[in-house]
């Protein structure tokens, strides 16, 4: 029987003009608040490191995103790793080569999160004739 709340983080990668490959990711954890605790505390320690905290992705961090791996150094990705292997998810990966969609985003985004990641995640997590939307 599935649980009454399961989160889902989603996010992607390879939406710029150089990319060849687009990837979508999922992270699903049954407990938010030990991930956002965990953020949030490494957001603490690295706004107050005598070194992180003048790396300029930290100093300009949005308040409403703190954190963006993408942006931000390779010691704060690697502090981020950190805080989180620990702690308990599931994570889902699909992946493709631009060249089998259209130049538009929203064609591979739709795809590879609804289609695939959607799809998969449903088949692992929930029993079947689960409602799931």
């Amino acid at each position: 029987m599935p649980q009454d709340n399961v989160y889902f983080f989603v996010d992607e990668t390879g939406a710029d003009e150089r990319s060849e490959i687009v990837a979508a990711g999922c992270i699903i954890v049954d407990d938010a608040n030990q991930l956002r605790e965990a953020v949030l505390c490494l957001w603490d320690d690295v706004r107050h490191h005598p070194i992180l905290k003048t790396i300029p992705s930290i100093t300009a961090a949005n308040p409403a995103r703190l954190l963006h791996y993408a942006e931000d150094h390779y010691e704060v990705r690697l502090q981020f790793i950190e805080a989180l292997a620990p702690l308990t998810f599931e994570a889902y990966v699909c992946y493709a080569r631009k060249e089998h969609f259209e130049r538009d985003r929203g064609d591979w985004y739709d795809r590879l999160v609804h289609s695939l990641l959607f799809q998969r995640v449903r088949a692992n997590r929930f029993p079947p004739n689960s409602h799931l939307h």
